[in-house]
């Protein structure tokens, strides 16, 4: 790997670019619109309420700042 990819990776300045978080994820069902929090990785990808397999990621809330080069 080259200093310039590992660049990529580190984070300058305090930012949060890089970090990976544990916190879940929450998607919307396709069918029935509920909230479905997905934790780990291995999870079955699927409705609680519907037993749908289609979901949609929801858009975050906070600020995200991408450097171009």
């Amino acid at each position: 790997m080259s200093d310039d990819d590992r660049s990529f990776f580190t984070t300058e300045g305090g930012s949060n670019i890089g970090k990976a978080t544990n916190e879940p994820v929450t998607y919307i069902c396709s069918e029935c619109g509920a909230d479905v929090s997905l934790l780990t990785h291995g999870a079955a990808v699927r409705c609680r309420t519907c037993g749908c397999r289609i979901l949609y990621k929801k858009r975050t809330r906070k600020m995200i700042q991408y450097e171009a080069r």
